[in-house]
C-alpha cells in the first residue's frame, strides 16, 4: 500500500509553499520529501516509482515544466521538482550508506 498519509502531507507542503522562492520552497517541502521516500522504501517501492509519485502530486499541483506558448513545447523542466527528484535520489541512497 502506498504511504497516503505521507502523500497527503507533500501534496499540502507543495500547496503552502509552490509561490516562494527556493530557498523557502526547501525549508518546507525537503523533509516532507525524505519521509515519504522513507515510507516508500521500507514499503518496497524502488526509488523510481517513488519518483514517479513525487512527480504526480507536483503536477497535481501545479508544478511542472514552462512552455513557450508559440511552439506549444516545454521551454524547461520546473526547478522545485528537479530538487525534489535529487532530495528523494539522495534520501534512497545516502552517501556511504
Amino acid at each position: 500500500m502506498e504511504a497516503q498519509s505521507e502523500i497527503a502531507q507533500l501534496r499540502e507542503a507543495i500547496l503552502l509553499a509552490r509561490r516562494l522562492p527556493h530557498t523557502q520552497w526547501e525549508l518546507r517541502v525537503r523533509s516532507t520529501i525524505e519521509v515519504l521516500t522513507d515510507v516508500m522504501r521500507a514499503a518496497g517501492f524502488p526509488v523510481e516509482s517513488t519518483i514517479v509519485r513525487i512527480k504526480q502530486v507536483g503536477r497535481e499541483c501545479g508544478l511542472g515544466p514552462s512552455f513557450d506558448m508559440t511552439t506549444h513545447v516545454a521551454a524547461s523542466a520546473d526547478p522545485r521538482l528537479e530538487a525534489a527528484v535529487r532530495w528523494c535520489t539522495a534520501r534512497y541512497y545516502p552517501a556511504g550508506g
